[in-house]
């Protein structure tokens, strides 16, 4: 019984100095450092990022802003309007008048003035009047073409009365008459009477802008 129990006394003899003899033989672990990282990438394989919070973004160029719905609010004050002009300040402004005679023995006659090449004339106001004697009424039309159609434009004449002149009493018709028309070609104002007797007279001033083709 002593024997085994100093046999035993031995063996955790033993058990302890290899344990001890371990702690002393092992390497310390290596101290912990920060160290930068840089990971490059090329721009077609980037890093994946998340933005974190509020975050500001650096544009370069102009950019393209599409809105796909909903409505956008300018809110600006009386001191500080938003800036805004007229789009058609950037076309030409456009003015012709025509000046005719309807002769004795002739009912009808017309007056013409070219577009410049290149360009579309918009019509947007007409001005005229006629004289012709006494008891003769008068219509008036203004032809238009563009690229594949055109047409005859019907004007409202509006007797204004009747004028003592030394070659006798004329009627006086007038118009002003906005409208939108567009014309490639010379357009042309017509002026048909009821009677061939005597002279008569036409006075139109046509307004627009031009633009390009």
């Amino acid at each position: 019984m002593k024997k085994v129990s100093h046999t035993l006394l031995i063996a955790l003899i033993l058990l302890i100095f290899t344990v001890a003899l371990g702690f002393l033989t092992s390497s310390p672990a290596p101290a912990q450092s920060s160290v930068p990282v840089t990971v490059v990438n090329t721009t077609a394989s980037p890093v994946p990022t998340a933005a974190v919070g509020t975050t500001l973004v650096a544009i370069r160029g102009t950019p393209t802003v599409n809105l796909a719905s909903g409505t956008v609010t300018v809110g600006n004050s009386l001191t500080s309007p938003v800036q805004v002009h007229n789009v058609n300040d950037a076309t030409t402004p456009f003015e012709e008048r025509l000046v005719f005679n309807i002769d004795p023995g002739n009912q009808q006659n017309h007056g013409s003035f070219a577009v410049p090449t290149g360009k579309r004339l918009v019509i947007e106001h007409i001005s005229a009047n006629t004289t012709g004697p006494s008891g003769q009424k008068f219509i008036a039309g203004l032809t238009t073409e563009v690229t594949g159609g055109g047409g005859l434009n019907w004007l409202v004449l509006q007797f204004q009365g009747t004028f003592p002149l030394g070659t006798g009493p004329v009627d006086v018709f007038t118009l002003s008459q906005s409208m939108h028309l567009y014309t490639e070609s010379p357009p042309i104002f017509i002026v048909t009477r009821t009677d061939i007797t005597g002279s008569a007279t036409a006075d139109a001033t046509i307004s627009g802008y031009l633009v390009n083709q």
